[in-house]
């Protein structure tokens, strides 16, 4: 906590700045500063939309900013973020502010200079500041459960529409805080008298009604509207927004609030985009699959594929509905060679001549450890050495599957072809593990399945992707071989394992990973980083399910597909908030259907597959918060858009600038450049509303979100058609436009009502595909161990090398920067990304578990900062602390809790992995998304015979 008096009075004594008055131009990056690596939190929402930021960590006290302006006396940043208001123990001891009083007023001189807005996250609400008072408790116990607790959090959607209209986010129906810090206030204009220069506040976020057994000197016993954000503007110009909780990347709240002040900061002109991709890729379409902790294998019938047709309809109706221009589309890596193992094993067709058997090993696949690289030109083959692309057309469809995915639906309702609603992509034609695979082994799994792509007519399919291939189990990724003979077949893109650090940029997260002669043993294959998630497999069903949950992960699974979901919701609801592209694994088995399946999602029974209850339960989560579209991308689409970005990021050295009116009261415009003149690529930049000309621009828009113009000729200037004012204006707030409610609602999976207005239709009918359900209990008295092999990763930061998919070289972003000014050391970084850390439960039973303490704050009494040594003595005599109202009261409660508790850190080790044949679990988590200490297990086994 930061107390401002005598930089008031600085500016009170001194000559009195006021707001612009004449043309500005102000950069659209970010300043964000820190005294410790809490810059992350904002930093990777900031990345999810490619807005450009410096970061600056201060070591120690008494810290100089670098310049604020350039040469020219243009505006450098468009954003100041401050966390903490930049407190933190000194080299002495001392928990003061990193900035004195004149390093303040350097910031607070270019607000009005610049027009440009200040940001305080994990700030303590006071008068002097805030024009807000600290809700507390003279009761330890209580304070503990006050600034702790899971408390529901609520929007005003009225000042949202007048204040940061472009963030188009819904008041949360049922959005908690989990494991952050938060310390209510309350805000009332009374306040305003305190805090020097300031004219109004708008409290725009707010806590859950509150009410204390014990309430400290000046703190309500019920405070109806305890306010989490406000923000207040001053009779200088100058504006802030101000955050009364702790920020951590992997928080959802934090994440949505992010999306608050960036858009308010802004004032809607984002240099980025902002898109929602939800990528649901189903590996192994036409193989079985060996079911887990059962004796049966499951390959879907076309009851599934047309229920899933009928569901994927009917569900982006729904989203349609409350997301309008969302779209999504499950979306199969398909085997050829399943067909005719169909043909064989099912129809019996090779018994009379009809169709030539399948492909069949002549030998075991080797087994090797997970990130294997095989040497050049080693390895034995393992297809038949006359093998030869024998099958006639017909063969195919004999397998029904085969022939719904080779066809478009022409029956209406009575769905009778799906290459118009699904994406298809191959997954080579036997599934062959292609860590140890050779080259001509290699060559032949991806050439036979583009011949069972064009004889099959799924290379006709809307949504299909010719230039990509899933690769079996994740293989093959070290192999030169195996990535030269698909290079050469014309694929270019293949997703990784986000589980496995080597297959993920290093360097920013959203950017693929180019392979390297080095790394991968052959250079230029785009690797598109994919998420694991607890739908395994090798599960059918419920039961499977969780069964292997129980085994994978004892320390954290229970016997509840609903807890089980619970934690996917708040996990895929941080991935999509935070603005990640990165799609997500499933497996053919996934789409069995259960008329009955054991447990209700959303309020709805059945019938329901896996995949169908994960997808239904993240998006009831994630609608609950934002308006935007959701939507998919192709295979093919999704790794252009990957490059893209990176190539965007690396090269072309863009900058966003909006200019205001003569007299400084408007922007009317802004300016899109790139310092590399040579760059032909495009530039996203989000607006608020109309622009005059679209020359050298093309827009994209969808629903009710904001536009994107993507700018290709540098610099061009745009003139909007509505100016936005520089400055906001007072909202008046009501009780009833905030709705807070003191009877609130469990955060386990609803089951009579639905969260976030997403009803689930119950018009799709499917049959059974199952004879009978098993039950938890009769596949948990069969409990099987499985052996793992445990392989430990490496974290190396990747470099990108030259290819001639994209343009790529070793060069990184920006290095970090520090002020030779400074009379200490800071680090930064710009234009970077921080790496995520794993996400938490929404559930107030599944978060993990921190731990606070009382913390006293003796060295700040003693501290040698000018406010804390006025303030001591000022609240030393009691009768000038009586003359400055509540000033000492609240001093003194910072004093005991002002050093905000940092979240328990979690055991951190490098945990061993253990793998599965498909890709990681979920559960073996790299370092930095690492939270439970649970580890993954499996079999790095073939299991397709």
């Amino acid at each position: 906590m930061r107390f401002s008096l005598l930089g008031v009075l600085v500016v009170a004594c001194g000559a009195g700045v006021r707001a612009a008055t004449a043309k500005i131009s102000v950069n659209t990056k970010a300043l964000i500063l820190a005294t410790d690596d809490s810059g992350k939190a904002a930093i990777g929402t900031l990345n999810g939309y490619g807005i450009p930021y410096d970061s600056i960590v201060m070591s120690d006290s008494g810290y100089t900013l670098p310049a604020l302006t350039n040469s020219d006396g243009s505006c450098k940043y468009g954003v100041i973020v401050a966390f903490r208001q930049l407190y933190n123990s000194n080299s002495k001891g001392s928990w003061v502010s990193f900035l004195g009083s004149d390093q303040w007023q350097k910031i607070y001189d270019y607000q009005v200079a610049c027009g440009v807005r200040l940001i305080h996250l994990g700030a303590v609400p006071n008068q002097w500041d805030f024009a807000c008072s600290l809700v507390s408790s003279n009761d330890a116990t209580e304070s503990n459960s006050l600034y702790s607790t899971n408390h529901q959090f609520f929007l005003d959607t009225d000042v949202a529409k007048a204040e940061f209209p472009t963030a188009n986010l819904k008041n949360p129906k049922n959005a908690r805080f989990a494991s952050t810090w938060h310390t209510p206030g309350w805000c009332d204009d009374t306040l305003l008298q305190y805090a020097w220069g300031m004219t109004s506040q708008n409290a725009f976020l707010y806590n859950e009604p509150l009410k204390l057994t014990s309430p400290a000197s000046g703190t309500l016993a019920s405070v109806s509207q305890p306010a989490l954000g406000v923000i207040n503007r001053y009779s200088s110009g100058r504006e802030q927004m101000a955050f009364f909780t702790t920020f951590a990347q992997w928080a959802e709240a934090s994440i949505y609030m992010n999306h608050i002040w960036i858009n308010w900061a802004f004032r809607g002109i984002i240099p980025g985009r902002r898109q929602v991709l939800l990528g649901l890729q189903v590996d192994d379409l036409l193989l079985p699959t060996a079911v887990y902790a059962a004796n049966y294998t499951y390959r879907i019938t076309v009851d599934d594929v047309v229920n899933h047709a009928k569901w994927q309809i009917d569900l982006n109706k729904r989203l349609t509905s409350s997301n309008p221009g969302s779209e999504v589309f499950l979306e199969f890596g398909f085997n050829g060679n399943g067909a005719f193992i169909y043909d064989q094993t099912v129809l019996g067709l090779s018994k009379n001549g009809t169709c030539p058997i399948s492909v069949t090993y002549t030998g075991p696949q080797p087994v090797t450890s997970l990130e294997y690289a095989k040497p050049p030109g080693t390895g034995s083959d393992l297809w038949p050495a006359n093998q030869t692309y024998n099958w006639p057309d017909n063969c195919i469809f004999y397998d029904p599957i085969a022939k719904m995915f080779s066809q478009n639906n022409t029956g209406g309702d009575n769905v009778n072809g799906v290459s118009d609603l699904f994406g298809l992509v191959s997954h080579t034609f036997t599934h062959e593990g292609e860590n140890p695979i050779t080259y001509a082994d290699s060559k032949r799994e991806i050439t036979y399945n583009q011949q069972f792509q064009s004889k099959s007519f799924f290379d006709k399919a809307k949504r299909f992707s010719p230039n990509g291939v899933i690769p079996p189990a994740i293989t093959g990724l070290h192999n030169a071989d195996a990535i030269k003979a698909w290079m050469e077949a014309g694929i270019n893109y293949v997703v990784g394992d986000n589980t496995r650090a080597p297959l993920r940029n290093q360097q920013n997260d959203r950017w693929p990973l180019i392979s390297t002669a080095a790394d991968n043993g052959y250079p230029g294959l785009v690797i598109i980083p994919r998420w694991a998630n607890r739908i395994y497999y090798n599960a059918d069903g419920v039961a499977s399910d969780v069964q292997e949950w129980l085994d994978v992960s004892p320390s954290q699974a229970t016997n509840s597909m609903t807890n089980l979901l619970s934690i996917e919701r708040a996990t895929t609801a941080q991935y999509l908030l935070s603005l990640y592209h990165d799609p997500f694994m499933f497996h053919q088995a996934n789409l069995r259907v259960w008329q009955d399946p054991g447990v209700s999602v959303n309020g709805v029974s059945g019938p329901w597959s896996l995949i169908q209850m994960w997808t239904e339960s993240i998006l009831d989560e994630f609608v609950q918060y934002v308006n935007w579209p959701i939507q998919g991308l192709k295979h093919d689409d999704m790794g252009r858009d990957f490059v893209d970005r990176m190539n965007r990021d690396l090269y072309s050295g863009f900058s966003v600038a909006w200019t205001t009116s003569s007299d400084g009261t408007t922007i009317t415009g802004f300016t899109v450049d790139c310092s590399n003149s040579s760059w032909s690529g495009e530039i996203p930049v989000m607006v608020p509303g109309d622009v005059a000309s679209l020359s050298n621009a093309r827009v994209t828009q969808y629903g009710s979100d904001p536009a994107t113009l993507w700018v290709s000729k540098f610099p061009t200037s745009f003139q909007l058609k509505s100016p936005i004012q520089m400055h906001g204006t007072k909202i008046n707030i009501t009780s009833a436009a905030i709705s807070l409610t003191t009877a609130l609602p469990s955060l386990t999976l609803p089951t009579t009502s639905l969260v976030g207005s997403f009803p689930v239709s119950d018009i799709i009918s499917a049959k059974s595909t199952s004879a009978a359900s098993a039950s938890l209990s009769s596949v948990a008295s069969a409990k099987s161990s499985s052996a793992s092999a445990s392989a430990t990763t490496s974290a190396a930061a990747k470099s990108v090398s030259s290819s001639s998919t994209a343009k790529l070289t070793s060069s990184s972003t920006s290095s970090g920067r520090s002020s030779s000014s400074s009379t200490s050391s800071a680090s930064g970084t710009s234009s970077g990304s921080s790496a995520r850390t794993s996400s938490g439960s929404s559930t107030s039973s599944l978060r993990a578990s921190s731990t606070t303490s009382s913390a006293t704050a003796s060295s700040t009494a003693s501290g040698d900062s000018d406010a804390s040594r006025f303030l001591n003595s000022l609240c030393a005599d009691s009768t000038t602390a009586a003359s400055v109202g509540n000033l000492c009261t609240l001093w003194n409660a910072f004093k005991q809790t002002g050093k905000i508790q940092k979240r328990l850190v979690l055991p951190e080790g490098m945990p061993q992995y253990d793998w599965d044949n498909e890709g990681g679990h979920p559960e073996a988590i790299p370092r930095w998304r690492k939270r439970d200490g649970h580890q993954a297990h499996g079999r790095h086994i073939k299991r397709h015979q």
